[in-house]
Formats: C-alpha cells, sequence, structure tokens
C-alpha cells in the first residue's frame, strides 16, 4: 500500500511540475506583479499573531512569497527560513537577518547562513506541488516539512500555490496532515476540520 501511495504520488509529481512551469511561463508578467501582494484577512490574523513565522525562498514557478514576508516584517513577526547542513540533514529553521546573511544551500536554494540564529516557528507558509478540497498538499517527495510537522505538532500552516496546482485529490499516507490554509492568486481555501475563530 505505501509502495502504491508513494508511486501515485510521483506519478501526480511529474505531471504537476510542468502544469506549473507552463501556466506560470504563459502569466503575462503584468498579472505576475499584482498577484501574492497582500495576504487574505484571514492570513493576516495568522500572520499577525504570530511570534515567528518561517516562509521559503520561491523559485522561479513557485508561488512567490516576497510581498507576504514583507506584510510579517511590518507587524514586528520574527521571520525564518528553512536551512539545511547538507543533502542528508533534516530541515531546521533559522532567523532571517536580510539577504546579506543568505547563502545557496545544497539543494541550491538560498538559505541563512550557519552562524544565524536558530528559530522556532510557530507558523510555516509552504511551498507545494499540489493540493486537494482536503488541503492535503503534495511536496517535493522529500518529505522534509511532513517530519518538521511530525516533530513539532500544533505549528499553524499556510500553502502557497497557484490556481492550476488544485487537484481533485492528492495521494495521502497516514503520516501526511492537511493545511489550515491555502492561498492561490485568485481564491483561498480554509480547512473545515481546523478552522477555529482565529481564522474564521
Amino acid at each position: 500500500m505505501h509502495y502504491t501511495i508513494e508511486a501515485e504520488k510521483q506519478v501526480l509529481r511529474s505531471q504537476m511540475l510542468k502544469a506549473r512551469r507552463t501556466f506560470v511561463s504563459e502569466l503575462p508578467q503584468s498579472v505576475r506583479n499584482l498577484v501574492f501582494i497582500q495576504p487574505p484577512p484571514p492570513a493576516r490574523k495568522l500572520l499577525q499573531s504570530s511570534k515567528c513565522a518561517a516562509f521559503y525562498m520561491a523559485t522561479a514557478y513557485e508561488a512567490p512569497t516576497a510581498r507576504y514576508l514583507d506584510f510579517a516584517v511590518a507587524q514586528d513577526t520574527k521571520i525564518a527560513l528553512p536551512r539545511f547542513g547538507d543533502k542528508t540533514a533534516d530541515m531546521e529553521f533559522r532567523e532571517y537577518a536580510g539577504k546579506d546573511e543568505l547563502k545557496p544551500g545544497p539543494f541550491g536554494m538560498m538559505q541563512p547562513v550557519a552562524s544565524s540564529k536558530i528559530a522556532r516557528p510557530d507558523l510555516l507558509v509552504l511551498p507545494m506541488l499540489a493540493f486537494d478540497d482536503a488541503l492535503q498538499r503534495l511536496g517535493q517527495g522529500g518529505g522534509h516539512y511532513d517530519r518538521y510537522l511530525a516533530h513539532n505538532p500544533g505549528i499553524r500552516t499556510i500553502g502557497l500555490a497557484w490556481s492550476v496546482q488544485q487537484v481533485e485529490l492528492v495521494p495521502t499516507a497516514s503520516h501526511d496532515a492537511a493545511l489550515d490554509m491555502v492561498i492561490t492568486q485568485s481564491s483561498f481555501f480554509i480547512s473545515k476540520a481546523k478552522a477555529d475563530k482565529e481564522i474564521d
């Protein structure tokens, strides 16, 4: 069963990598400049109440995080970014001290330098390849966020994606946890199972 689910995930990953790349490549730059500028009200509440929010440094085809990060900074929220010691190391989070304190990591992504302070985020803004109506998330396959959330329960989660990344069903295993919220360039979705007065 485990093998079947992982095989289904891998097929979907291949499909979504292509779909996302095509969608973003065909999106006019004028439109790209106008999306993901301000988080919707439920996300603003989470960012405003967070003591430390973790973001990702978006690649060319991922939903951009820069404006949301700026919003969090304006709320005096401490910012964290993922960091990997090497390709076999677990993901950790370090405080973001500005672009001058970032260096390329083992996966080619910019990350905080080794001397940056360890962070304990209470909110994660995550990338993804796909999501469904239940807000199950399909990642790149490394399981880094899944392991981090399993070892640090209670952290709120916001996924950013393009609308083309919504699918009918994401294959899931027992360890896969749904997100609290997903935001696309045109709408947002809140988990019915996790919604409470904080994000209603």
